[in-house]
Parts: structure tokens; sequence; C-alpha cells
């Protein structure tokens, strides 16, 4: 798994006259780690990269020590997605789709 390094960040914030209250998620050094593994399209790196983001903005703002995983199944091209993350904002995933289809749609 890979930790949220110096480049990557959460960072709450808060708007108290409007009531407003959020998170921040930037992942730079663990999104590239992640998909430095395979060589995926454009469209699987942005998917992977959301499920990152979702995953660590479920894990900082639950309030457990354990994991989380999101996933994505489908019969289309792309058959699944998944991303797991700790507590401790650790972070690993991967896809798989059908290596047959030589263009993925945008």
């Amino acid at each position: 798994m890979s930790g949220i390094a110096s480049v990557d960040q959460v960072q709450r914030f808060l708007f108290n006259k409007a009531n407003v209250r959020g998170e921040l998620v930037q992942l730079q050094d663990t999104y590239r780690d992640i998909l430095s593994s395979y060589t995926y399209p454009p469209i699987i790196q942005t998917l992977l990269g959301e499920l990152m983001a979702a995953t660590t903005l479920l894990n900082a703002t639950l309030k457990f020590e354990g994991e989380i995983g999101l996933q994505i199944q489908s019969d289309g091209i792309i058959k699944y997605a998944v991303v797991n993350g700790t507590h401790d904002l650790k972070l690993r995933g991967v896809a798989r789709w059908d290596e047959t289809v030589t263009e993925l749609p945008e």
C-alpha cells in the first residue's frame, strides 16, 4: 500500500456562517505510485483516481480503525476497479478491462 506522501494531502475546511464543511483531497504521489504498476488507458486512470479520492474522503471522515474498499464491477469493457484504503490513509488499487478493445470510450 502507498501512504499519503508530502505532496498528497487531505485538508478539512469549515465555513461557520454558511453552515458548510468539507474536505479537499489531493493525491499526486500516491496516484502515480498506484498507476505505475500497470499501463492503464486514460479513462481507467481517471476512474481509479476518482475511487482513490472517494476512499480517502471516507477514511478521513469516518472515525474508526480499519480498512474501506470501494469496488465497481460490470460485464462491459471495464470488468472491475477496486481501491482499498486504511484509517492511516494508505491506499492500493487495481483495475481490469477487456484488453481486446482497442479504444475505450471517454
